[in-house]
């Protein structure tokens, strides 16, 4: 088990316990005491908030349902020696292919406003105060669905009932001559 502490990073395990010192993690053994250089940060992606639309889990991952307003995704980095540091990078691929930066002190999520229906995958790297980069980048696959209103069979529908409305219209002022 790892604990963050003012005084670095607390180890419990194998009934040893080793105390993170800035740059280093120490922890004990059943075969003594062990010191390993600080590890990249691994990324985590939060709950995603979207506005105007609903949200539901589909078979490989998150369906966006209707219009989308403002699609927003959190995501932070979990380093201990000094995570207020992290830097990340992301993109949305099946919008914009190129990577957008995140440098301290900005808010560490993802914006997106009016999504056209497709499929699309998000994912995010970061990069902590050692300078290394996380081994694997967080993602996550979504779909945007089309709004019903402009499915083809929507479009149809309505044709068909205004042509049918016409008719009887029309119909009905040819009965009263």
């Amino acid at each position: 088990l790892y604990y963050p502490t003012d005084g670095g990073l607390a180890v419990f395990g194998g009934g040893a316990v080793g105390w993170g010192i800035v740059g280093r993690v120490n922890a004990g053994g059943g075969e003594g005491a062990t010191s390993e250089a600080a590890a990249a940060p691994k990324v985590v992606i939060e709950p995603v908030r979207v506005e105007n639309a609903r949200l539901s889990r589909g078979g490989d991952g998150v369906v966006i349902s209707g219009k989308t307003g403002r699609l927003e995704i959190r995501f932070t980095a979990i380093d201990w020696q000094a995570p207020e540091k992290c830097r990340f990078l992301y993109k949305l691929e099946g919008h914009d292919d190129r990577f957008t930066a995140v440098h301290p002190g900005q808010p560490r999520s993802a914006v997106f406003t009016d999504l056209t229906p497709g499929e699309y995958g998000f994912s995010v790297r970061a990069i902590g105060n050692t300078g290394l980069w996380s081994a694997e980048a967080a993602t996550m696959t979504f779909a945007v669905e089309r709004p019903f209103y402009s499915a083809p069979w929507f479009i149809v529908l309505i044709f068909a009932v205004a042509a049918l409305a016409g008719l009887a219209v029309f119909t009905a002022v040819r009965r009263r001559r």
